[in-house]
Protein backbone atom coordinates (compact mmCIF):
# COMPACT_ATOMS: atom_id res chain seq x y z
CA UNK A 1 0.00 0.00 0.00
CA UNK A 2 1.37 3.39 -0.97
CA UNK A 3 2.71 5.18 2.07
CA UNK A 4 0.39 7.90 3.31
CA UNK A 5 -2.37 7.12 0.82
CA UNK A 6 -5.79 6.93 2.48
CA UNK A 7 -9.41 6.78 1.35
CA UNK A 8 -9.85 10.35 2.58
CA UNK A 9 -6.94 11.63 0.47
CA UNK A 10 -8.21 9.80 -2.58
CA UNK A 11 -11.73 11.20 -2.17
CA UNK A 12 -10.44 14.75 -1.66
CA UNK A 13 -8.28 14.49 -4.78
CA UNK A 14 -11.21 13.08 -6.77
CA UNK A 15 -13.45 15.97 -5.70
CA UNK A 16 -10.84 18.51 -6.75
CA UNK A 17 -10.44 16.90 -10.18
CA UNK A 18 -14.20 16.73 -10.70
CA UNK A 19 -14.54 20.37 -9.69
CA UNK A 20 -11.74 21.46 -12.02
CA UNK A 21 -12.12 19.17 -15.04
CA UNK A 22 -15.65 17.80 -14.97
CA UNK A 23 -16.99 14.24 -14.90
CA UNK A 24 -16.17 13.56 -18.56
CA UNK A 25 -12.45 14.11 -17.93
CA UNK A 26 -12.31 12.07 -14.75
CA UNK A 27 -10.71 8.61 -14.61
CA UNK A 28 -8.77 6.48 -12.17
CA UNK A 29 -5.65 7.06 -14.26
CA UNK A 30 -6.00 10.84 -13.98
CA UNK A 31 -6.72 10.50 -10.27
CA UNK A 32 -3.65 8.29 -9.73
CA UNK A 33 -1.43 10.75 -11.59
CA UNK A 34 -2.62 13.62 -9.41
CA UNK A 35 -1.71 11.60 -6.31
CA UNK A 36 1.60 10.51 -7.87
CA UNK A 37 0.80 6.83 -7.44
CA UNK A 38 0.02 3.93 -9.73
CA UNK A 39 -3.63 3.26 -10.55
CA UNK A 40 -3.28 -0.17 -8.94
CA UNK A 41 -2.73 1.56 -5.59
CA UNK A 42 -6.25 3.00 -5.74
CA UNK A 43 -7.75 -0.48 -5.93
CA UNK A 44 -6.32 -1.22 -2.50
CA UNK A 45 -8.77 1.35 -1.14
CA UNK A 46 -11.67 1.12 -3.61
CA UNK A 47 -12.76 -2.00 -5.47
CA UNK A 48 -14.04 -0.10 -8.50
CA UNK A 49 -15.11 3.29 -9.86
CA UNK A 50 -18.67 2.96 -8.52
CA UNK A 51 -17.39 2.53 -4.95
CA UNK A 52 -15.19 5.61 -5.35
CA UNK A 53 -18.01 7.68 -6.83
CA UNK A 54 -20.25 6.65 -3.93
CA UNK A 55 -17.65 7.86 -1.43
CA UNK A 56 -17.27 11.12 -3.36
CA UNK A 57 -21.07 11.56 -3.51
CA UNK A 58 -21.44 11.09 0.23
CA UNK A 59 -18.64 13.55 1.00
CA UNK A 60 -19.97 16.20 -1.38
CA UNK A 61 -23.55 15.97 -0.18
CA UNK A 62 -22.57 15.87 3.50
CA UNK A 63 -20.80 19.20 3.01
CA UNK A 64 -23.69 20.52 0.93
CA UNK A 65 -26.15 19.41 3.62
CA UNK A 66 -24.35 21.56 6.21
CA UNK A 67 -24.56 24.60 3.91
CA UNK A 68 -28.26 23.99 3.25
CA UNK A 69 -29.12 23.61 6.91
CA UNK A 70 -27.34 26.88 7.61
CA UNK A 71 -29.32 28.53 4.79
CA UNK A 72 -32.59 27.44 6.38
CA UNK A 73 -31.48 28.44 9.89
CA UNK A 74 -30.53 31.96 8.79
CA UNK A 75 -33.85 32.64 7.07
CA UNK A 76 -36.09 35.10 8.92
CA UNK A 77 -39.32 33.52 7.73
CA UNK A 78 -40.30 30.08 6.52
CA UNK A 79 -41.18 31.50 3.09
CA UNK A 80 -37.69 32.97 2.87
CA UNK A 81 -36.24 29.62 3.94
CA UNK A 82 -38.06 27.76 1.16
CA UNK A 83 -36.96 30.24 -1.50
CA UNK A 84 -33.37 30.49 -0.24
CA UNK A 85 -33.06 26.71 -0.11
CA UNK A 86 -34.28 26.34 -3.70
CA UNK A 87 -31.86 29.02 -4.86
CA UNK A 88 -28.99 27.30 -3.05
CA UNK A 89 -29.80 23.98 -4.74
CA UNK A 90 -29.95 25.69 -8.13
CA UNK A 91 -26.67 27.53 -7.63
CA UNK A 92 -25.00 24.31 -6.48
CA UNK A 93 -26.17 22.47 -9.60
CA UNK A 94 -25.11 25.28 -11.94
CA UNK A 95 -21.72 25.80 -10.30
CA UNK A 96 -20.91 22.10 -9.86
CA UNK A 97 -22.57 20.11 -12.66
CA UNK A 98 -20.24 17.16 -12.11
CA UNK A 99 -21.32 16.82 -8.49
CA UNK A 100 -24.96 17.31 -9.34
CA UNK A 101 -24.71 14.50 -11.90
CA UNK A 102 -23.47 12.20 -9.16
CA UNK A 103 -27.17 11.70 -8.44
CA UNK A 104 -27.27 9.60 -11.59
CA UNK A 105 -25.17 6.86 -9.99
CA UNK A 106 -27.81 6.24 -7.31
CA UNK A 107 -29.52 3.63 -9.48
CA UNK A 108 -26.38 1.49 -9.30
CA UNK A 109 -26.09 1.62 -5.51
CA UNK A 110 -27.39 -0.83 -2.94
CA UNK A 111 -30.71 0.22 -1.38
CA UNK A 112 -29.04 0.95 1.96
CA UNK A 113 -26.57 3.28 0.25
CA UNK A 114 -29.35 5.03 -1.68
CA UNK A 115 -31.24 5.61 1.57
CA UNK A 116 -28.12 7.06 3.16
CA UNK A 117 -27.63 9.55 0.33
CA UNK A 118 -31.35 10.36 0.24
CA UNK A 119 -31.35 11.12 3.96
CA UNK A 120 -28.55 13.63 3.45
CA UNK A 121 -30.19 15.31 0.45
CA UNK A 122 -33.69 15.48 1.94
CA UNK A 123 -32.66 16.64 5.43
CA UNK A 124 -32.53 20.43 4.77
CA UNK A 125 -35.79 20.31 2.81
CA UNK A 126 -37.48 18.49 5.68
CA UNK A 127 -36.07 21.12 8.02
CA UNK A 128 -37.83 23.83 6.00
CA UNK A 129 -41.09 21.92 5.50
CA UNK A 130 -41.25 21.15 9.23
CA UNK A 131 -41.83 24.86 9.80
CA UNK A 132 -45.40 24.25 8.66
CA UNK A 133 -47.97 22.73 11.01
CA UNK A 134 -48.91 19.71 8.94
CA UNK A 135 -49.30 15.99 9.57
CA UNK A 136 -46.26 13.80 8.92
CA UNK A 137 -47.60 12.22 5.73
CA UNK A 138 -48.34 15.61 4.17
CA UNK A 139 -44.87 16.84 5.11
CA UNK A 140 -43.31 13.76 3.51
CA UNK A 141 -45.27 14.27 0.29
CA UNK A 142 -44.32 17.92 -0.02
CA UNK A 143 -40.67 17.27 0.82
CA UNK A 144 -40.64 14.90 -2.14
CA UNK A 145 -42.56 17.33 -4.36
CA UNK A 146 -40.19 20.17 -3.48
CA UNK A 147 -37.08 18.13 -4.29
CA UNK A 148 -38.57 16.70 -7.49
CA UNK A 149 -39.43 20.21 -8.64
CA UNK A 150 -35.92 21.50 -8.03
CA UNK A 151 -34.34 18.46 -9.71
CA UNK A 152 -36.72 18.78 -12.65
CA UNK A 153 -35.64 22.33 -13.35
CA UNK A 154 -31.98 21.35 -13.05
CA UNK A 155 -32.42 18.48 -15.53
CA UNK A 156 -34.16 20.77 -18.01
CA UNK A 157 -31.34 23.27 -17.60
CA UNK A 158 -28.72 20.57 -18.10
CA UNK A 159 -30.29 19.33 -21.32
CA UNK A 160 -30.49 22.84 -22.74
CA UNK A 161 -34.26 22.63 -23.15
CA UNK A 162 -34.79 25.65 -20.92
CA UNK A 163 -33.11 27.75 -23.61
CA UNK A 164 -36.05 26.94 -25.89
CA UNK A 165 -38.64 28.26 -23.45
CA UNK A 166 -40.67 31.32 -24.37
CA UNK A 167 -40.24 32.69 -20.85
CA UNK A 168 -37.34 33.18 -18.44
CA UNK A 169 -36.57 29.84 -16.79
CA UNK A 170 -35.43 31.50 -13.56
CA UNK A 171 -38.78 33.25 -13.25
CA UNK A 172 -40.54 29.92 -13.83
CA UNK A 173 -38.39 28.37 -11.13
CA UNK A 174 -39.31 31.05 -8.57
CA UNK A 175 -42.98 30.73 -9.54
CA UNK A 176 -42.88 26.98 -8.97
CA UNK A 177 -41.36 27.36 -5.50
CA UNK A 178 -43.84 30.13 -4.60
CA UNK A 179 -46.68 27.83 -5.65
CA UNK A 180 -45.31 25.14 -3.34
CA UNK A 181 -45.20 27.68 -0.52
CA UNK A 182 -48.80 28.72 -1.25
CA UNK A 183 -49.89 25.07 -1.25
CA UNK A 184 -48.19 24.43 2.10
CA UNK A 185 -49.81 27.49 3.67
CA UNK A 186 -53.21 26.52 2.30
CA UNK A 187 -52.88 22.96 3.60
CA UNK A 188 -51.76 24.27 6.97
CA UNK A 189 -54.88 26.46 7.24
CA UNK A 190 -57.11 23.54 6.25
CA UNK A 191 -55.55 21.12 8.71
CA UNK A 192 -55.54 23.61 11.57
CA UNK A 193 -59.19 24.52 10.88
CA UNK A 194 -60.12 20.82 10.86
CA UNK A 195 -58.22 20.23 14.10
CA UNK A 196 -59.95 23.17 15.79
CA UNK A 197 -63.35 21.96 14.56
CA UNK A 198 -62.76 18.47 15.97
CA UNK A 199 -61.54 20.00 19.20
CA UNK A 200 -64.72 22.05 19.53
CA UNK A 201 -66.86 19.01 18.71
CA UNK A 202 -65.18 16.98 21.41
CA UNK A 203 -65.61 19.84 23.89
CA UNK A 204 -69.34 19.89 23.21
Amino acid sequence: MSKGLTREKIVSAAIEILRRNGRENFSLRVLAESLEVKAASLYKHFENMDELILAVSLKVYEEFDEQQRETVSKAKTRQEAMLALATAYKEFAYAHPSFYHLLLVLSRMEQQEVERVAAIIYAPIMQAVNMYQLDDETKAHWTHIYFATVVGFMVVKGTGLSNCSLVNASNSFRLAIRNIISALESLEREQMARANYLKDECAN
